[in-house]
């Protein structure tokens, strides 16, 4: 009794008091866990990138060598999505491209000066939680270089730390919005060979590195019957030249692999394109029935979407040449299409006919920059002052625990996860086994027969150079064997690598490991029937060191 006195008397005075209070309006179980919460440290969750700054991230000593790295793979804590609103300002973007200098082949050349183009120009907007806001105008208008500065997709030096902010906190560098943004690009970068459930279940063994085997699978198996993927779990994704699912349901692969992490806010770079109406309506159904559920922040550029499609847009940013021409809703873009003095045809949305009309709209877009500045005004951030400052010294103290040991192993895990799915990529490149096999065969028999039984002479000594000369080339020949599996990951490595999926010597490491065996088969095939045809030097030692 004493101590629950004294407990409740500096309860009484402390600054939670009021957020205590407010857990006894909520459901046992939820005030369990929400209390818990505060006990656990957030989760930082990561995001992708390209091969424009995979070498500036994925090798750089911060995020390789830090021992805290592995806290960038997890998923946002309950605590994180009860208590934050998520929203995402953006306030006076501008972009400016500088072409590089061309190479001075002659005098002419000398004489040019590449002139700066201007592609977004003081871009100003605000997306909250369960709004699904569109990006929409004419091609080359800025639409996807808007989204890739928001997700972080652009070097240090291309940056404006004030432009971007998350919950009032200003982004001060691109690393900071990937790993709070996820990613959707416009290409599918997805490897062919594997199953649609294998595809999420690595995505989320490298991204949720802390969760147990368990977790991971019913966090796979509940993302798939979120996204209707689930009737083709099993089904390979496939390409152009080997047949899979269909493009819409390659679309959902590419959400779910980035959101197999629980990002708060999800930019998609025209999810919609090269999709069929039906499809397309399905995208976006989902990501809608996403932004409400999990009250999340989803951003995407989209091409005059059809009128169905219009009923699940919160709302729409119109771009004209690098600047906002509508900030707004469907029915304030209809208002400011009558006030122009324009009548909407009946055949056409609001949306489709603002294209046709664009240029009076950039005439009228000085009405824009007062209601986005009355339109951008700070909101509180709903996570408890307490709770943010205990979670970041909980981070601290543990990113400090965390010894070299558990650093290694963690790399450890995942070489093998790479080489588990190299190894099934290898297995299932039916042509690349045959292929290989044939030529070592074919190259061995043909060489030996050539120079059967060589003498012992000084002549021999002639044919023996030109067989050994053969045998390197063979030798030279074997070293491109990755090269086709390396091209077609390629894309892929460059995208998770660079979000901090895993590192670049883990993928090299990996692949040796799985190449060794195969190429040890490949030398047996080559040398046995080369060596004895040939009469070379018969002993055990000189044989397996030719091998």
């Amino acid at each position: 009794m004493v101590v629950a006195t004294s407990i409740s008397s500096q309860l009484e005075h402390s600054p939670i008091k009021s957020s205590l209070l407010n857990l006894t309006f909520l459901p046992q179980n939820t005030q369990i866990n929400t209390m818990a919460a505060c006990l656990k440290p957030p989760r930082l969750s990561s995001t992708e990138d390209d091969s424009l700054i995979l070498f500036s991230t994925s090798n750089s000593p911060e995020e390789s060598n830090s021992p805290s790295s592995s806290f960038y793979h997890s998923p946002p804590t309950s605590l994180h999505q009860f208590r934050t609103a998520n929203k995402l300002s953006v306030r006076n973007l501008s972009y400016t491209l500088l072409p590089h200098k061309t190479t001075p082949l002659s005098f002419f050349h000398l004489t040019q000066n590449p002139k700066p183009v201007n592609i977004l120009k003081s871009v100003s907007f605000v997306a909250r939680s369960s709004e699904v806001v569109a990006v929409v105008g004419p091609s080359g208008t800025g639409k996807s270089t808007l989204l890739r500065i928001i997700s972080g997709r652009v070097k240090d030096e291309d940056f404006d730390p004030k432009s971007v902010s998350i919950n009032d906190q200003p982004m001060t560098s691109p690393a900071q919005l990937r790993k709070t943004c996820g990613f959707v690009a416009q290409v599918d970068n997805l490897l062919p060979m594997l199953t649609v459930k294998e595809t999420l279940m690595y995505s989320a063994k490298f991204r949720l590195k802390e969760m147990t085997p368990k977790d991971r699978e019913r966090r796979v198996e509940s993302l798939l019957q979120e996204l209707g993927l689930f009737h083709v779990a099993n089904s390979f994704v496939g390409d152009e030249e080997n047949r899979g699912i269909s493009g819409g349901e390659r679309k959902r692969v590419s959400i779910g692999v980035d959101m197999i992490h629980n990002p708060p806010i999800l930019l998609l770079d025209e999810p919609t394109s090269g999709l069929d109406s039906t499809s397309a309506l399905q995208v976006i159904e989902l990501l809608s029935s996403i932004a409400k559920a999990k009250q999340r922040t989803v951003v995407l550029s989209i091409h005059q979407p059809s009128y169905r499609i219009l009923q699940y847009i919160s709302k729409f940013l119109i771009l004209s040449h690098g600047s906002v021409v509508h900030n707004g809703s469907l029915e304030q873009l209809e208002e400011t299409i009558s006030k122009l003095g324009f009548q909407i045809p009946t055949q056409l949305n609001a949306l489709e006919f603002s294209m046709e009309i664009i240029r009076g709209l950039e005439d009228s877009s000085s009405k824009y920059d007062t209601c986005s500045i009355e339109e951008m005004e700070p909101i509180p951030n709903l996570m408890w002052p307490e709770e943010e400052n205990c979670g970041v010294q909980i981070l601290r103290s543990q990113c400090n625990k965390e010894s070299y040991g558990s650093l290694c192993y963690a790399n450890l895990i995942e070489i093998l996860f790479l080489c588990s799915r190299f190894w099934k990529i290898i297995y299932r490149t039916k042509q690349l086994f045959l292929a290989r096999t044939m030529q070592a065969l074919v190259g061995g028999f043909g060489l030996g027969s050539v120079y059967i039984k060589i003498r012992r002479d000084e002549g021999g000594v002639a044919e023996r150079l030109g067989l050994f000369a053969f045998s390197l080339s063979f030798l030279l020949s074997s070293t491109v064997e990755a090269l086709p599996i390396y091209l077609q990951e390629r894309s892929v490595l460059m995208k998770e690598a660079s979000r901090g999926a895993y590192r670049i010597s883990s993928y090299m490491i990996a692949n040796t490991f799985v190449f060794l065996p195969f190429l040890f088969v490949v030398s047996i095939l080559f040398a046995v029937p080369v060596y004895w045809l040939v009469g070379l030097n018969p002993s055990l030692s000189a044989f397996t060191f030719f091998t």
